[in-house]
């Protein structure tokens, strides 16, 4: 079985663009102009980028990672109230063992919690989440859908935060800490890493490149329903994690979707010759799908084949 931490680790991906969030604010339209075509090559080419000046402090991204390490502390004994298996519980915890391909067995700790309507979630929350809104409306301008094509969809759609523990670099019986290549099924995911383990898969070559970026900084990945909405424009984009030390990591992710059964479907100013290149589904045809434990990835299932 190989090693997730040898002399071949992934090469940083230097490439994949900062965006400044502060400049989607910019009343300069050439300037604002500008970064959503950089918006938009990155989710064409990379399917992620990096976000900086987001309007959330250091401290408080310190402060959502301090709390929910002390979560992970806690004895089994208390977290296991919140164990389940069932994939539409609100508040879920679960220790995942999965197969993976290259590297056996990993494992990690995972906290779910909904934040729909966000109004009677909230206070679940470890902190509060980033306003995305904008970064979302400059991802529909790159597509030249007009900016407000889905704020209201999102603004009352699915919600939900997803904490991973990653407990250090190898556990006994050879199985280490991770989580196998994935896409997410959302619109986008926002993620903060206490650490370096990210890991995203270059479209281009399939190779894998480590995705660090700025102190304080997000991550932006695209997901599956915004593969669909694109028509395939914008690629989902696979990722990993991987332990990067014998050290503790966290990340907390943002995942945000239109509502449970809103059904996502490609827009029709993307649609080539008068037919989509996906089916639509909705958040709940995803979980409906994941719960039949099926092993075919959810996207692979909209595709129509002419």
């Amino acid at each position: 079985m190989g090693s997730l931490i040898n002399d071949d680790y992934p090469i940083q991906l230097s490439s994949a663009p900062i965006i400044d969030f502060s400049i989607l604010l910019n009343q300069d339209s050439r300037i604002k102009s500008e970064v959503i075509k950089e918006i938009g090559k990155a989710c064409q080419d990379f399917g992620f980028f990096n976000i900086i000046n987001h309007g959330i402090g250091e401290s408080l991204i310190e402060d959502v990672m301090d709390a929910n390490s002390r979560f992970f502390d806690m004895p089994i004994e208390q977290k296991k109230e919140l164990r389940s298996n069932d994939v539409y519980k609100p508040v879920r915890f679960e220790t995942f063992i999965q197969d993976d391909k290259e590297n056996g067995k990993l494992t990690r700790e995972f906290l779910k919690l909904y934040a729909h309507p966000i109004g009677d979630w909230i206070g679940s929350w470890p902190g509060n989440p980033p306003d995305y809104s904008q970064v979302c409306g400059a991802i529909m301008e790159s597509l030249s859908l007009s900016s407000t094509f889905w704020q209201n969809k999102i603004e009352q759609g699915m919600q939900m935060m997803g904490i991973n523990c990653y407990e250090s670099a190898c556990l006994l019986n050879n199985i280490w800490t991770g989580i196998a290549p994935h896409t997410d099924h959302t619109i986008i995911t926002l993620l903060v890493q206490s650490s370096p383990g990210l890991q995203v898969m270059n479209p281009s070559d399939g190779c894998w490149n480590a995705a660090p970026g700025p102190k304080g900084s997000l991550h932006v990945l695209v997901g599956d329903h915004l593969q669909v909405l694109s028509n395939g424009k914008y690629k989902s984009v696979i990722h990993r994690a991987v332990p990067g030390s014998e050290e503790r990591r966290l990340s907390v992710a943002s995942f945000h979707s239109f509502a449970m059964d809103e059904v996502v479907e490609p827009a029709m100013e993307l649609v080539d010759r008068e037919h989509p290149n996906y089916k639509g589904s909705s958040v709940r045809d995803y979980l409906n799908y994941l719960s039949s434990k099926e092993s075919k990835p959810f996207l692979e299932t909209l595709k129509i084949v002419s």
